[in-house]
This record gives structure tokens, C-alpha cells and sequence, in this order.
């Protein structure tokens, strides 16, 4: 055999070689890394169910308010009531335990244990403080991560208008 040939079956021995060595290593990555990357995917699964799970019962809250109190209205409302109970059950599948809390004190509060000894604007206060606390969870977890946003901001910036009648409301938003 030649020198020629010789280098020649070496070069491939040692490409065929290097070929088998990172199929290996790139098998024991793969394999290493594997189960953490499905965590991650699961926990990112997740919080995407809780995302969904939080927009859903804000936006059904939100239909409640809409047609809460207005005469007329009372069908709209029971649907609505109706997709707002469902979203609340829901919640507590995916939630998270600090979201759990804060949401189930709000609703407590406008639907089962209202203090029917505030004022009108302590109602609206305490209104304004568990809605934000309840927001700022579910941002937390779910939406933003940890952010500096604080319930005060939010309780400031809250886009409900409890000065306005449920009729001047309804008429006001169908004008």
C-alpha cells in the first residue's frame, strides 16, 4: 500500500470516528437535556391555560357587569352570570395558589358575603382594592411575571365607573 492510500483510510477512520463520537455525545445531550425541556414546555403549557383560564373569567366578569341591575336585561344577565360561574369553577383546576385566594375574597365579596353595611364608596373602595389584588396575581403569574405594577396603581386605572347609574351605563355604551 501506498503512503497515499494509507493517509487516505486514516482520514476516513478518523472522520468516521469523530462522525460516532458526536453522534454519542450529541445522543447523551439529547438525552440529558430531554426531560428538562419537556418541564419546561409543560410549565410554559401551563401557564398558558392559566392565562387563558384568568382572561376568561375577567372578560365574563366583565359581561356580568355589563347587564347586572339594568331592567330589561335580566336574560343577558343570567347568561352572562351563567359563563362567569363556569369560568370561576374552571379556575380552580389551573390556578395558581396565590391567585386562588385573591380571586375566590373577590368574589366572595360581589357575589356570596357582601358587606352590606359600607357605603356605597366603601363598596367601591373595597371593590376597587380586591379587584387590583386579584389582577395583580394573575399578571404575576400568569401574564407579566413579577412586576412593579402595585395595587394602588392599579385600583386608580380600574375601568369600571360605579358613579354612573346602570341605565346612564347601558345607555352610554350602546351611543
Amino acid at each position: 500500500m501506498d503512503p497515499g492510500q494509507i493517509l487516505a483510510i486514516i482520514t476516513a477512520i478518523i472522520g468516521g470516528g469523530a462522525a460516532i463520537v458526536a453522534a454519542v455525545l450529541g445522543g447523551i445531550f439529547g438525552f440529558i437535556t430531554y426531560p428538562n425541556q419537556k418541564r419546561v414546555d409543560r410549565r410554559e403549557e401551563l401557564r398558558k391555560a392559566r392565562a387563558q383560564a384568568y382572561s376568561a373569567l375577567l372578560v365574563a366578569y366583565a359581561e356580568t357587569e355589563r347587564w347586572y341591575g339594568i331592567k330589561g336585561q335580566e336574560p343577558k344577565f343570567a347568561e352572562a352570570f351563567l359563563k362567569y360561574s363556569q369560568a370561576y369553577s374552571a379556575l380552580f383546576n389551573v390556578a395558581d395558589n396565590n391567585v386562588i385566594t385573591p380571586t375566590s375574597e373577590f368574589h366572595e365579596f360581589v357575589w356570596v358575603r357582601g358587606d352590606p353595611n359600607l357605603s356605597a364608596a366603601e363598596w367601591e373602595a373595597e371593590w376597587r382594592r380586591r379587584y387590583a389584588t386579584m389582577l395583580i396575581s394573575m399578571r404575576n403569574d400568569a401574564f407579566v411575571g413579577e412586576s412593579t405594577v402595585e395595587v394602588d396603581n392599579i385600583i386608580q386605572r380600574l375601568p369600571w365607573y360605579f358613579d354612573w347609574e346602570a341605565e346612564e351605563k347601558a345607555t352610554a355604551r350602546l351611543a
